[in-house]
């Protein structure tokens, strides 16, 4: 099969609309504390209902400012200080992997983004930002997504839904890219 006809390749993968909490009452919260994480495992959806968040953020007039960190790239760059430069009041910052910022680099973004409307981030298990939601995964929630995906059931691919689940210990990201391998061969 073409990587482009694989039914979960990364771009339909990202196309997938969060299921979860509202993101207009998550917002709301965010608001009134001026910051907030996203908490939950690897998989489980965090990324994606942050982009739900900024996008709806975005709808509502704000400027975003985007800061993507991973574990061979934890550290504020040069780079990531200058776009923080002009944060204003009509600003929310989004960090996807904030708890992997080093404790210096945590206190120079809270201070530098103090004027923002809000500061949102993603954190493995709660930690320097208030929780604004903790995200979990379910073994019907990935038959749900394989459902979107390919308009049949995990079972109806010829897999094992829970063993599948239950083999990348709840990471549905993990499950998803597993199946893309299987289809890659078929």
């Amino acid at each position: 099969m073409r990587a482009r006809d694989n039914p979960f390749g990364v771009d339909r993968l990202h196309a997938l609309r969060f299921r979860g909490p509202g993101v207009e009452a998550l917002w709301a919260r965010a608001r009134d504390l001026g910051r907030g994480a996203l908490v939950g495992a690897e998989g489980s959806g965090k990324t994606t209902l942050l982009h739900a968040l900024a996008a709806h953020v975005h709808a509502q007039g704000f400027s975003t400012i985007w800061i993507q960190l991973r574990r061979d790239a934890r550290e504020l760059t040069a780079e990531h200080r200058a776009v923080l430069a002009p944060v204003g009041s009509d600003h929310v910052v989004f960090v996807d992997g904030a708890d992997l910022l080093p404790r210096l680099d945590r206190w120079w973004l809270v201070r530098r983004t103090r004027v923002a409307a809000a500061i949102l981030g993603t954190l493995h298990a709660p930690g320097w930002l208030p929780t604004l939601a903790q995200l979990s995964t379910s073994p019907a929630l990935l038959d749900d997504l394989v459902r979107e995906l390919t308009g049949r059931s995990v079972h109806e691919l010829a897999v094992d839904r829970d063993a599948l689940y239950a083999r990348h210990h709840g990471n549905l990201r993990a499950a998803l890219r597993e199946l893309y391998d299987q289809f890659a061969v078929a």
